[in-house]
């Protein structure tokens, strides 16, 4: 059974001898028919908030909801694009280091000739100097030789 307000602003008691005074009663009775009143009315009012809560939560899934739906392709886009950066990134990664590799073997390839080469000039020049001092030792015993009265 629901009790309202008003059910108990007009509940009556019988009367008896020795019961209880009737203006303490109907004193009690009308506090706690304004404090249900009031509690009725709250409940009314969280009841109406409740609601536009849930309304709210709706409206906020369902735009998430369409705002995931539609960023989605976004993201797996993005995704794709970003994979495919860092491929292009790696395989040009690559390339230059393959690129520094084969630079590298030619420049070792070419010091080894300098090497060589600079070796050669050495021994060339180290024979070159000999005959020159043989021939110069030559020269000065020839000249030694004809300038002396024998």
């Amino acid at each position: 059974m629901k009790i309202t307000a008003e059910d108990i602003h007009n509940q009556q008691f019988k009367i008896k001898f020795r019961g209880f005074d009737i203006r303490e009663v109907d004193f009690f009775l009308e506090v706690v028919a304004a404090e249900f009143e009031e509690l009725a009315r709250q409940n009314v009012l969280l009841r109406e908030k409740l609601s536009k809560s849930g309304a709210l939560a709706d409206q906020l899934k369902e735009k998430n909801t369409a705002e995931a739906t539609e960023t989605a392709p976004d993201v797996k886009r993005q995704k794709e694009e970003s994979k495919s950066i860092i491929d292009k990134a790696r395989a040009t990664a690559e390339e230059i280091i393959k690129g520094a590799g084969v630079e590298a073997e030619a420049l070792k390839d070419e010091i080894e000739h300098l090497k060589k080469t600079r070796s050669q000039l050495v021994t060339s020049l180290e024979s070159l100097l000999a005959t020159n001092t043989e021939l110069l030792e030559s020269w000065k015993k020839k000249t030694a030789d004809e300038e002396s009265p024998e």
